[in-house]
C-alpha cells in the first residue's frame, strides 16, 4: 500500500506539478495576451493621439487661414471705408465750393442787377430832366410867342388908335 500510496502521491506530484506546468503556461498566456491587448491598446492610443494631433492642427491651420482671410477683408473694408470717406470729403468740398460760386453768382446778378436798375432809374430821370426842360422851352417858347402877337397886337392897336 506503500507503494500505491506512493505511486498515488507520485501521480499527484506529477499531475499538480503539470497541473502547475498548465497554470504556468496559460497565466504565460494570459500574460502574453494581456501584454498584446495593452501593447494594441497603446498602439490604438498612439494612433488616436497622432490622428487628434493632425484632427487639431489641421483645425488650427484652418483656423489660422480663417483669421488671416478675415483679417484681409477687415483690411481691404477698412481701406474701403477710407477711400469713400475721402471720396465723401471731396464731394462735401466740392458741394460747399459749388455753394460759395452760386452764392457769388447770385451776388453779382443781385449787385448787376441794382446797377441796372440804377441805371434805368439814372436814365429815366435824365429823360424826365430833358422832357422837362423841353417843354419849359416849348412853353418859354409858346409864351414869348404869345408875348411877341400880344406886344404886336398892342402896338397895332395902340397905332391905329393914334
Amino acid at each position: 500500500m506503500k507503494s500505491l500510496f506512493a505511486g498515488l502521491s507520485n501521480q499527484m506530484a506529477e499531475q499538480r506539478a503539470q497541473h502547475e506546468q498548465e497554470r504556468t503556461w496559460l497565466q504565460q498566456q494570459h500574460n502574453s495576451e494581456k501584454d498584446n491587448l495593452v501593447q494594441e491598446q497603446q498602439r490604438e492610443a498612439s494612433s488616436l493621439e497622432r490622428q487628434a494631433r493632425a484632427t487639431l492642427q489641421q483645425h488650427q491651420q484652418h483656423a489660422q487661414e480663417w483669421r488671416k482671410h478675415d483679417a484681409q477683408t477687415i483690411s481691404d473694408l477698412e481701406a474701403q471705408v477710407s477711400s469713400l470717406h475721402e471720396e465723401l470729403q471731396q464731394v462735401h468740398a466740392l458741394h460747399k465750393q459749388n455753394l460759395a460760386e452760386m452764392a457769388l453768382l447770385q451776388e453779382e446778378e443781385r449787385q448787376k442787377a441794382s446797377l441796372n436798375k440804377e441805371a434805368s432809374m439814372q436814365q429815366l430821370r435824365s429823360d424826365m430832366e430833358r422832357i422837362a426842360n423841353d417843354l419849359k422851352r416849348s412853353h418859354q417858347q409858346e409864351m414869348d410867342a404869345t408875348l411877341h402877337k400880344s406886344s404886336v397886337v398892342l402896338f397895332t392897336s395902340s397905332q391905329r388908335s393914334f
